[in-house]
């Protein structure tokens, strides 16, 4: 399969190579761009804590279901305790 998709690539680049025209554009370099002023910096910062604590909090309240987790049977127990092992402990 890597070798099909190798030669693939290969050929899509040869025929790119080939079919494009050989014009070249005269001027400058482009100077086209975005250019970001905050008014408020407090305020982005805010909310980019405001995200960073939900998505803690989030991590912190799987973290206490995944400690619940109880999987009953005799071979499951093996996957349980991985799982705790991974994930909370």
């Amino acid at each position: 399969m890597a070798g099909l998709l190798s030669q693939y690539a290969i050929g899509v680049v040869a025929a790119a190579a080939q079919s494009n025209p050989p014009n070249h554009a005269l001027g400058g370099q482009l100077t086209q761009g975005v250019n970001l002023r905050l008014e408020h910096p407090q305020a982005f910062n805010a909310i980019i804590g405001l995200i960073l604590v939900v998505q803690l909090a989030l991590v912190l309240g799987m973290a206490g279901v995944l400690s619940r987790v109880v999987i009953s049977g005799g071979i499951l127990y093996e996957h349980e305790r991985e799982l705790r092992r991974r994930f909370v402990d």
